[in-house]
């Protein structure tokens, strides 16, 4: 009898065979399952409804087999963002399953907090460690210390298994200069480096307090294709400068946005955001978080990082980015230039022939198949990779145009609660863009609740964008010391309209060096008619003799800013400051809607007992947010009927007091005299 332990080799029927064997195996074993799946699938799926469907592709095939193709551009952006309406039909019409595979997405930033930090101080040196985060190359670090000027000397170290230590760098030169120039970026040479220790030289100053170090990890280049971007809006406000980006499509993840500046020397912290549509307005969620650098120079290794936003997955076609200024002057962003990672479309191929690509369903659901589950990563196990043609607008396409959802009149609305309007001047059938001026916001409500435009009595749907820029505008400016406080310099800041929600103040002197407190006061009077100031924001003005000049910038919230406002400082035993470039600075609100000339459309205001309008715009408000704009200019207010301001119901309540005062005394005085008067005693 044979042992078990002899017939054990010839229970494994793979043993000694090569590794091309292996794989080769692996292949067919994989085209079998899915096609098996096809076939069972196919019974299941039959011809769907093309006419529901707006646009068309064709895909020549010239054999059967594992499919792959790069979806085009103009096809993602056709899609919903999930790609529910995808569908794909054979040369018989019939639906054929598919499985889409998306690149790699970086589920954290390219810029990362490091893991594990810790700061030591071991007398002459501060000893920094931290780690990398598992699977990743650090290329570049940042070390972050709230501390505002220094300059030391340090040396990085790099480990793999954080006990032994390997020099990589002497002589770092990190600093930081009141002028804003800066330098605490330290390379990383090449290496598989899991752990850092950086050793700061504090024998020449004092030790400074290290919060923390981020770590740049360069991402895998991948096959990516031209993604063009421009810049449609830019808007320099106090500390930062906002740039509005429209790309050339949607659904897409960004290899990379790559920047052109002119500025020789800087290093800015940068933020990504999107615009969705939810519960009517439009909101910006922040996506992604990056760094631009130029550093360096004659007595340093120059570092220039510009390429950003690796993995960003953009849904829509505009975006927005916000660059950190602080207190450094804005870059000179001279362009911006974009690559996106193709998104592929995977399965197998019944026959030869014509196939058809659909897109541009809002109605219908997802599509649920087993091959999306499968695993098809095998490159050699795809037989062809064709192109799809051009992106075709069908001619049998019934189903209703979301825009023309948009076209439609709302329910109509009684304007006699309203007390102004403003004609609409449009010029084209479009999308329209009407940004809120500063009567409307005068005399609206806080929230914008009562806005309304009304066509031929019917309401007309919109979406509502606060504050996605801000706006600047000069108050007048008038001396207003008070002789009781020689020590205060004092300014009325008169605005053109009351009610206005101001945010920030910013102003410049030509003072060579100071250090102020700066106040931003609103006054109102009491019950008792007495004045009484309101303290809206307090700030340290400050500047070195060395240092560049250095804007005053004063962030406050007052939704409905008075028509004047105070600015105050400090001066001790000081001569005033001569205060120069006052702005005041608001959040812009837009308002989003289809319509077309020719008929007459006004926007209605004035209404403290309206609610927020809600209109069904959850289908075609995403593509709203897709679409080209017009912009949309207002035309001379109309006053419907007075309204009467806050102001002058306080002046009739005092008006009210007054009289029944009088009135109390004259009746105390009658009374008076018609009581008996009082016989003397004795």
């Amino acid at each position: 009898m044979r042992s078990q332990n002899n017939l054990s080799p010839n229970l494994n029927p793979n043993r000694n065979r090569p590794a091309f064997g292996l794989s080769l195996i692996r292949i067919v074993r994989l085209y079998c399952l899915i096609s098996i799946h096809f076939i069972c699938s196919s019974i299941a799926y039959g011809a769907i409804a093309r006419a529901e469907w707006k646009y068309s592709q064709s895909i020549s095939l010239s054999q059967t087999g594992l499919v792959k193709l790069s979806i085009p551009l103009e096809t993602l952006t056709a899609l919903r963002p999930g790609f529910e309406d995808l569908r794909l039909l054979g040369p018989d019409g019939k639906e054929i399953p598919y499985a889409i595979q998306k690149p790699g997405l970086m589920t954290t930033s390219a810029v990362y907090p490091a893991p594990n930090f810790r700061a030591q101080l071991v007398a002459p040196n501060t000893i920094l460690t931290f780690a990398v985060e598992e699977g990743r190359l650090a290329e570049n670090l940042w070390l972050d210390t709230p501390e505002r000027e220094f300059v030391k000397a340090a040396s990085l170290e790099g480990s793999v298994d954080g006990t032994k230590w390997t020099v990589l760098s002497r002589g770092l030169p990190i600093f930081r200069h009141a002028s804003g120039q800066q330098s605490d970026l330290i390379p990383v040479p090449a290496g598989q480096w899991k752990y850092f220790r950086i050793i700061i030289d504090d024998r020449r100053s004092k030790p400074i307090p290290m919060t923390g170090a981020r770590i740049y990890s360069r991402p895998q280049k991948q096959l990516s294709e031209i993604l063009s971007v421009s810049i449609t809006g830019r808007a320099d406000e106090p500390g930062q400068t906002k740039l509005l980006l429209q790309f050339g499509g949607a659904n897409v993840v960004l290899a990379s946005l790559d920047f052109l500046v002119a500025d020789p020397l800087f290093r800015r912290n940068l933020t990504f955001s999107d615009e969705s549509f939810v519960n009517n307005q439009i909101q910006r969620t922040e996506i992604g978080r990056d760094i631009i650098v130029r550093e360096g120079g004659q007595l340093t290794n120059a570092i220039e990082r510009f390429e950003v936003f690796a993995g960003i997955s953009l849904r829509g076609t505009s975006a927005q980015i916000i660059i950190e200024n602080n207190d450094s002057p804005p870059l000179a962003v001279t362009g911006i230039s974009a690559r996106r990672l193709p998104v592929f479309l995977v399965f197998i191929a019944p026959a030869s022939g014509l196939c058809e690509l659909l897109s541009g369903n809002e109605q219908c659901g997802a599509p649920v198949y087993d091959i999306a589950h499968m695993d098809y990563s095998n490159k050699d196990a795809f037989l062809t990779v064709p192109v799809p043609g051009p992106l075709i607008l069908k001619t049998n396409f019934v189903s209703v145009d979301p825009f023309s959802a948009a076209r439609m009149l709302g329910a109509p609305l009684n304007p006699s609660g309203w007390s102004y309007r403003k004609p609409l001047l449009l010029t084209t059938d479009s999308v329209q863009q009407l940004e809120i001026d500063l009567e409307v916001l005068h005399h609206s409500e806080e929230s914008l609740q009562d806005l309304r435009l009304i066509r031929q009595g019917m309401q007309m749907p919109f979406i509502v964008d606060r504050g996605y820029l801000l706006r600047n505008l000069q108050p007048a400016m008038t001396k207003a010391d008070d002789p009781k406080r020689p020590q205060l310099s004092r300014w009325k800041l008169t605005l053109p309209k009351s009610g206005i929600p101001i945010s920030s103040l910013t102003c410049t002197t030509a003072a060579p060096f100071f250090r102020r407190m700066a106040r931003i006061v609103a006054e109102r009077r009491d019950e008792a008619g007495e004045i009484q100031s309101d303290s809206l924001a307090t700030e340290e003005w400050s500047k070195n003799l060395d240092q560049p000049p250095v804007k005053l910038k004063m962030s406050f919230a007052v939704p409905h800013a008075p028509e004047a406002i105070f600015l105050e400082l400090e001066n001790g035993d000081n001569a005033p400051l001569d205060v120069q470039n006052v702005e005041l600075w608001y959040p812009a609100s837009r308002l989003i809607f289809k319509a077309a000339p020719g008929l007459a459309t006004d926007l209605y205001y004035g209404n403290d007992h309206s609610v927020a309008p809600q209109y069904d715009l959850q289908i075609i408000g995403p593509r709203l947010l897709r679409a080209s704009k017009a912009i949309v200019s207002l035309g001379n207010e109309e006053v419907l009927k007075p309204i009467h301001s806050k102001s002058l119901e306080m002046n009739a309540t005092w008006f009210f007091w007054v009289i029944l005062t009088i009135v109390v005394v004259a009746l105390l005085l009658v009374i008076a005299r018609l009581l008996p008067a009082q016989k003397p005693l004795g």
